[in-house]
């Protein structure tokens, strides 16, 4: 029976992923308060903003105005100038005046709001809040006519929405800026392929590959073959999205090659390249090339963010642990694992699918190494990380199934047959849901749990001896 239970566990298994849900720009969390008093204010400036936005959507502006105007007061005379709510605040009433045609009025709100939040640009919220400031000021340029800096402030609030993977709110800017090049408003062709490319790259990303191919060929059309470094890559994206893996190793060995030859190396595109190419290795086995390739990301994203760990570097470590437990160099793949866990805990990772994933690999390890202890624990976090997502697909169900498995097979290796009994009972439930009962998945569990069931009753024989 151990043998049996060991065997299940014998290599990492990838989760599921799924692209972020959608930001609201009326979203502001604050953790701590001083007193009671000072949480219910902020709880009625988010209530005031809220009513503000369904008075907008009645079109009922005085209304809006009112409640802005009110959440600003009390979110000043709350917590001071120069913090979130009232740069939210800010924004919204510059909202206001710019559908008014004020715009002088909304850029002086805007340029406040940005002000405020820029001195806290490395928290992910205000990242979230300052990409939709920025698209509220590139429009106020567009609509005022002045096209390079609505441009760049499109460009800005697309770049910050695609590093938070917040993908459908990068596109409403990008969307913006087609419009643009549409009615000849942008004519630099280098301009026009870098927007092309940023809209081909976020269009693979949610899986729309033909307007992705359709962007991208576009701007290979505007470059000169020496400056097509990153549209190449894009384009090994785009075919390894598609399942075509020769013709992805093609194009990301070309664009790899003219990006390390151009003078402004793109280094988040070799970046990116460099980790892609190693999961086309791993996949294919060959695991010192893989290696070799996520060692390149990895140092790549340490010198893009200046030498401070992030979601990119943190997650090719993560690569990088999977290929020495290939290896079965275990304890280099504690050690990147571990760090990987480590700066989960103190880096803003929204990502619960990459960090379940993680914890599910720990508890592998863990559990060659033979530290049960330490392996449940990092399974019950994989499993409350999974169970707390507000919506479950089959495969999150069927990664519950798969975890709590691991852990009912770990309780029972240590003779803890109860908790193992209800672990078991509680995968079978996940794969019978989604596979039927007679599946091999499900029959599997069924087979460990009727074990289980049988070392309770021989238990119960004992102790009634």
């Amino acid at each position: 029976m151990l043998q049996k239970f060991k065997k299940l566990l014998a290599t990492p298994r990838l989760l599921s992923t799924r692209i972020s849900p959608a930001y609201s720009t009326s979203y502001v969390q604050r953790l701590s308060f001083t007193n009671l008093e000072q949480k219910a204010k902020y709880e009625r400036i988010l209530q005031l903003l809220s009513y503000g936005e369904i008075s907008v959507g009645a079109m009922d502006f005085r209304g809006a105005w009112s409640k802005y105007q009110e959440a600003l007061q009390l979110s000043e005379d709350t917590f001071g100038g120069e913090e979130a709510e009232t740069a939210l605040s800010l924004h919204k009433l510059g909202d206001l005046y710019q559908i008014e045609g004020k715009f002088s009025k909304s850029f002086d709100l805007y340029t406040r709001a940005l002000n405020i939040l820029k001195k806290f640009e490395t928290n992910h919220q205000n990242k979230n809040l300052i990409a939709s400031l920025e698209k509220s000021i590139g429009l106020l340029f567009k609509h005022t006519e002045n096209y390079p800096k609505a441009m760049n402030y499109l460009l800005e609030s697309a770049q910050f929405w695609s590093e938070l993977d917040e993908y459908d709110h990068a596109l409403q800017s990008l969307r913006f800026l087609q419009e643009m090049v549409d009615k000849k408003l942008i004519l630099d062709p280098h301009v026009i392929a870098e927007i092309c490319e940023f809209c081909g790259d976020i269009y693979t990303r949610v899986g729309e590959l033909d307007l992705a191919k359709e962007n991208l060929n576009k701007a290979l059309q505007l470059k000169t073959e020496k400056n097509s470094g990153v549209t190449y890559a894009l384009l090994g994206f785009l075919a390894l999205k598609e399942n075509e893996m020769q013709k992805a190793l093609d194009y990301l060995s070309k664009g790899i090659h003219l990006c390390l030859k151009s003078k402004d190396k793109n280094l988040l595109i070799l970046a990116r390249s460099f980790a892609t190419l190693g999961c086309i290795n791993e996949a294919n086995r060959d695991y010192e090339k893989a290696l070799e390739n996520f060692t390149a990301s990895y140092n790549l994203f340490m010198e893009i963010s200046d030498g401070q760990e992030d979601v990119k570097s943190v997650k090719v470590l993560t690569d990088m642990g999977n290929i020495y437990f290939y290896q079965d160099k275990l304890e280099k793949a504690l050690e990147c694992f571990e760090k990987s866990a480590k700066i989960a805990e103190t880096t803003e990772i929204n990502d619960s699918d990459f960090l379940s994933t993680l914890c599910n690999n720990l508890a592998t390890l863990y559990t060659r190494l033979e530290r049960n202890d330490e392996a449940s624990q990092y399974l019950k976090k994989a499993i409350s990380l999974k169970e707390e997502e507000d919506s479950a697909s089959d495969q999150d169900i069927l990664d519950l199934g798969h975890l709590y498995r691991k852990l009912g097979i770990i309780h029972a290796n240590t003779l803890k047959f109860q908790e193992a009994k209800i672990c078991f009972e509680k995968s079978f439930e996940a794969y019978n849901l989604i596979l039927g009962e007679f599946d091999i998945e499900s029959q599997t569990t069924m087979t460990l749990l009727l074990e289980v069931k049988n070392r309770l009753k021989d238990l119960q024989k004992i102790e009634t001896i």
